[in-house]
């Protein structure tokens, strides 16, 4: 007759344990290279909330943490090499530690984004530079002086040359405005007679 190994419930929990582990790690990773960018934009649009733009960095640090006490109970239990486990957690508690400042500064722009007013303004910060270049020139044409300081922090700090340079343009624009405009996109001349 076959015979059941006795001992193998006790070496399935802990293959159990490790397969899951590395299916977070691949969920986790995959999700955050392939979909970070995407799911922070919408955050930062207001379409998504921010907590749904966190999941994959916190399934990750959840990976890591889980990794951490299958090294521990590895080195411990079957006699595993402490410098080959203590190497592969400082590695991943590396990347958790590179990734979740890039994280943070998301969550401020998100917030950022979720508390300006206009929608344009939003997409002054946009990732796409043709996007934030469009923007500063739709907000000259408006002419919407309330947005001058944030055009002239665009043309200043932003990465793209080209998007300073519209940006540049517009605050140039806005600037010389008579009256300085109220930022409602009515221009003077289209404004009526007994309006205010």
């Amino acid at each position: 007759m076959h015979e059941v190994d006795q001992s193998a419930p006790g070496r399935l929990a802990p293959q159990l344990v490790r397969v899951s582990v590395y299916v977070m790690l691949f969920a986790s990773a995959g999700a955050a290279f392939l979909l970070g960018d995407r799911l922070w934009a919408a955050a930062r649009g207001g379409t998504l909330p921010v907590w749904v733009a966190l999941v994959p960095v916190s399934a990750f640090t959840a990976f890591v943490a889980v990794y951490t006490v299958d090294r521990w109970l590895l080195v411990k239990r079957r006699n595993y090499p402490l410098g080959r486990a203590f190497f592969q957690v400082a590695l991943a508690i590396l990347f958790a530690i590179l990734l979740w400042p890039h994280q943070a500064s998301e969550i401020q722009e998100a917030r950022r984004g979720a508390g300006a007013a206009d929608p344009v303004l939003r997409l002054l910060d946009s990732r796409e530079a043709d996007v934030r270049a469009a923007m500063c020139e739709l907000l000259a044409l408006r002419r919407q002086v309330t947005a001058l300081p944030h055009i002239e922090r665009r043309a200043a700090v932003d990465g793209t040359a080209a998007v300073r340079a519209a940006c540049g343009a517009a605050a140039i624009k806005l600037k010389g405005e008579p009256g300085g405009g109220d930022g409602t996109g009515v221009s003077d001349a289209e404004r009526p007679a007994d309006a205010p």
